[in-house]
């Protein structure tokens, strides 16, 4: 082990000295080491048997849903979070909105009472010393700054958690699409793949027939079997090419049977149209209006 990893140092320290003396750049001999190890993976997974594959994508996929679900969860968490913020924002403006239409219904009576000097005022049927008032006023305008800046910026923040749970559920319904739409793929090309598995083997059972029958036959003459080949190879290439061909080709290459099917969808509607009620409806006379079916 230790004989072969010193080769394997000695022989990479000698491809670098050789491109140091050739005057290359190191970078380029670790790209020629990228290319061969991408190849030499390439050649590994093509040798690997499809159950392989199939495990590891079904892998996956199963991870990949694993993410949505987990993802679908931290959303759900960041509703109620989101959902619990705008229940408090919704009480921070009734609060303040109360306490505004306070001080404003206090401004008057505090300006009459500064003006004519009085000591005692009445506000909300309670009587208070001016001093006493004055002191109440000075508080509730403190705490109506103060929310109102929390206000603001609880609004702010809200603002952006509202965008960026629209982006976020987005981009999760986008996931899950892709995600359905990687496994439905997945199992029409499995399907295809084993329709080509039974056509190959077909295929081959196909060939070692002809091949017997040529040579059980072989007495009969070359005619015959030049004649026999060139049938069985053109039958074999007219396979090849139905099997390779789309489906819409193959099924629009027969004129018959689309004819015959556009009359039958046409009688179709002729019958449908026919057996349902007509119901009319009289126009009044000098009316502009029209009776839509």
């Amino acid at each position: 082990m230790k004989k072969s990893m010193k080769i394997a140092a000695g022989s990479v320290v000698g491809l670098a000295l050789l491109f140091l003396v050739a005057g290359r750049n190191l970078g380029e001999l670790a790209g020629y080491f990228r290319a061969s190890a991408g190849e030499t993976v390439s050649n590994l997974e093509d040798q690997i048997p499809d159950e392989v594959h199939d495990r590891k994508l079904a892998n996956e996929l199963t991870s990949v849903r694993k993410e949505v679900i987990e993802r679908q969860v931290q959303l759900s968490q960041s509703k109620t979070q989101i959902a619990q913020l705008r229940e408090d924002v919704s009480k921070l403006e009734k609060t303040i909105a109360a306490r505004k239409r306070l001080l404003t219904e206090a401004f008057p009576i505090l300006q009459a009472a500064e003006q004519d000097q009085s000591q005692q005022v009445r506000f909300a049927n309670a009587d208070y010393k001016l001093v006493d008032f004055q002191r109440e006023i000075d508080d509730l305008m403190a705490s109506q700054e103060s929310e109102t800046k929390q206000l603001a910026i609880k609004q702010s923040g809200l603002s952006r958690l509202e965008k960026s749970e629209k982006e976020a559920e987005s981009a999760l319904v986008d996931m899950r699409h892709a995600l359905d739409g990687a496994e439905h793929e997945v199992a029409v090309l499995k399907s295809r793949r084993e329709q080509a598995e039974v056509e190959s083997k077909t295929l081959d059972m196909v060939t070692a027939v002809s091949d017997g029958v040529h040579t059980t036959t072989e007495g009969v003459g070359r005619s015959l079997d030049r004649l026999r080949d060139n049938v069985t190879r053109k039958e074999a290439v007219n396979e090849a090419k139905r099997g390779m061909a789309p489906v819409s080709s193959r099924a629009s290459t027969n004129q018959l049977a689309r004819q015959w099917n556009r009359l039958e969808a046409l009688r179709k509607y002729q019958e449908e149209n026919d057996a349902a009620p007509r119901v009319e409806s009289p126009v009044k006379a000098g009316s502009g209006d029209q009776v839509e079916e």
